[in-house]
């Protein structure tokens, strides 16, 4: 920020006449010293919000890991015998289908 005014005062012998708003656009350093500024302030609302975000994150994070062994968790055999039957159907017809296919010839032999 202490740049952004430096640059104002360097150039204010002229530029201050016509008004800031004026100047946008049609003055490099008016545009530089509003960039600067500008980017500033948007870091420095972005370190405090992920300070905020990373505080209130932290605490969620220690209070639920004593939720998190006491649970225990569940395994459904039959869930996973219908999946295991799936696949297994799945590599029978994947087979089957490359042992049964006429398409056209490698190119490259």
């Amino acid at each position: 920020m202490k740049i952004a005014f430096n640059l104002l005062k360097k150039h204010k012998k002229t530029s201050m006449k016509k008004g800031i708003l004026r100047m946008i656009g049609s003055d490099m350093y008016v545009d530089w010293a509003i960039d600067l500024s500008a980017a500033c302030i948007v870091a420095l609302i972005l370190m405090f919000v992920g300070y905020n975000v990373y505080r209130n994150t932290n605490a969620d994070i220690s209070t639920s890991s004593a939720k998190a062994i006491t649970h225990k968790p569940s395994f459904d055999e039959k869930m996973l015998g219908d999946v295991l039957k799936d696949y297994d159907s799945r590599a029978t017809e994947s087979t089957r289908l490359r042992v049964g296919y006429y398409g056209p010839g490698d190119p490259s032999r």
